[in-house]
């Protein structure tokens, strides 16, 4: 499936994005409110980190990111 980055912006909003954004800083650039990006090998690894820390949203991100990994979308936002 390929590499994905989580980018968390404020205030508390996240994005899972299959795009080719090149590193951090790059990232950064492209979104006024960023805070923090995270890269993984697969969106298996990304959901299993999103998971482990919004564990009080996890049904709904779970549905989510698995309606995210059968679809052509190149971001999820939640």
């Amino acid at each position: 499936m390929g590499k994905v980055n989580l980018i968390i912006l404020r205030p508390g909003k996240r994005i899972l994005s299959r795009k080719k954004d090149g590193n951090w800083r790059e990232i950064q650039d492209l979104y006024i409110d960023y805070t923090a990006s995270l890269e993984f090998d697969d969106i298996d690894l990304a959901n299993e980190w999103i998971c482990t820390e919004y564990p009080s949203e996890l049904p709904i991100i779970k549905d989510l990111i698995d309606s995210f990994k059968k679809s052509d979308d190149i971001e999820l936002e939640f």
